[in-house]
Order: structure tokens, then sequence, then C-alpha cells
């Protein structure tokens, strides 16, 4: 390899900076240049959207790019007949049920943008119907969108449970949910380390029964080269069995790829 993070042109002309760097260490990818691989993964999204709703739980390891997935399903990368909306459970500051269901609401209206103009907004303040009226609320998304269907991505879902156990969420937000998929057609996508069916509380079986998974682990050998080679196309020149041991050290582990690329 000439070099990196920076290299000698390809020509031999000179040294020339790579900056910025264009590998990602420590945050999830979100530009689409950068995202490599997946396409199993993407595809069993669109085969399941083929149904009346469900719900999609992708696991595996810390910084396996499930995250990742999720981004690049926000940024429209299954098209233009679905509305994505991201929920992140780990910077979901809530106190209430009213408080949780409200600020999913507005993650809705920032994914609709100027299309959700003209959509009542539900009101949350009686504490007895905050269930019935964020269902009203989806139910007016959806007839307004009649050929787009509405995706729930969910990261890290485990965290349900410690909202539930602490008292800050009832068990009934995930009937809520439950309840969505079974009449009103929402998809959820949800990423964790496990699959629901894992999972000791039995409050989960009710949505453990609508569930299949995927499993996330490593790049296959070919996205893994297209991951340390691409984003330098150009710039750096890489011996072949740089590569291959750049892919053995790190079995294709997207995290550890770009590290060592970085």
């Amino acid at each position: 390899m000439t070099g990196s993070p920076s290299s000698k042109s390809l020509g031999g002309a000179g040294f020339v900076p790579i900056n910025p760097n264009p590998f990602i260490v420590g945050n999830p990818v979100r530009d689409r240049t950068m995202f490599f691989g997946r396409e199993a993964e993407f595809e069993l999204v669109r085969k399941r959207l083929n149904e009346k709703g469900g719900l999609l739980v992708f696991c595996g390891e810390r910084r396996s790019g499930k995250t990742s997935i999720l981004f690049q399903i926000l940024d429209n990368r299954l098209g233009p007949g679905f509305i994505p909306v991201l929920i992140d459970m780990q910077s979901m500051a809530v106190g209430t049920e009213a408080d949780f269901l409200g600020k999913i609401t507005e993650e809705i209206f920032e994914a609709l943008g100027p299309e959700g103009q003209g959509i009542p907004r539900p009101d949350f303040s009686s504490a007895a119907n905050c269930a019935g009226a964020f269902q009203d609320f989806i139910e007016r998304v959806l007839r307004a969108h009649p050929d787009r269907t509405l995706l729930l991505l969910f990261d890290e879902y485990e965290l349900f449970e410690n909202k539930i156990d602490a008292g800050v969420l009832g068990a009934d937000v995930l009937r809520i949910l439950a309840s969505l998929m079974e009449k009103k057609s929402v998809f959820l996508i949800f990423t964790g380390s496990q699959h629901i069916a894992a999972r000791r509380q039995e409050y989960w079986e009710i949505l453990s029964k609508a569930s299949s998974y995927r499993e996330i682990s490593y790049l296959d050998p070919r996205d893994a080269r297209n991951l340390i080679t691409r984003p330098v196309e150009g710039q750096v020149r890489y011996d072949e069995t740089t590569v291959e041991t750049i892919i053995r050290l790190t079995a294709g582990q997207p995290f550890y790829t770009q590290a060592v690329c970085r």
C-alpha cells in the first residue's frame, strides 16, 4: 500500500494528502457512498413489507452495522413508497407514556416534512386516552399517504425493558405497537443484541408472535474488499496481499475494517 491516510499519486508525481479521511470509526454510517453490502438485508425488508404488517428484528453484536442499516433505510434506500421514521431509544428521555408517544409523533412529522401539513396533531393531555389518540393519528397519516408504508425504526429496542422496569413506561406501550402492526398495517424494524423471543420478560410475548429476525454479522469478502478500496479509489493503490491481510485480520467485521483503513 502506498500510504494511508495519504499517498503518492498513482502516477508517481508526488505526495497527495487524503483529506478528509473517508473512513468512519465509532459512529453509524449515514453516507450511502460509505455503506457497502447488506443487500440481502434490504431485500428481506422489501419482501416482508409486502405483508400487511409485522416486526423484523436485526440483531447482532455491538458495532456490527445494525444502526447503519437503519440510517440507510431512513435515507430512502428502499425507495419512495415508504415513510421511514427513526426512534433512537438511547436518546429517548421521557417521563410518561404521553411523552413517549409525543416524541414518536414529532419524529413522524419530521419524516413527513411539508407532506405532514394539514394532519392534526394528537392531543395527549388526557392520560386515559393516549393510546387512542396516537392510533387515530397514525390512521390519519396512513389515509393522507395511502400509497406509502409507514416504517417505525427502533434502535436498541431492549431499552424498552429499562423504561418499563423503571416504571417510566407501562407494558401497554408494546400493546400499542402490536395493535399498529395488526390493525393499521404499520411495519416495525428493531435493532438489538438478541431476538425478542430470547428476552425473559413476559410482556415481550405480544410482539414475538408477529416477529422474525435476521442476524447481522460480518461483511462477505467482496463487500469487505469494496469497503477497503473504493472510498480511496484513485488515491491509494493497494498491493493485493495488503487487501487480503486486512480482510483476514478483521474477518470483514465492518467496524474493525474501517478502523484499520482509517
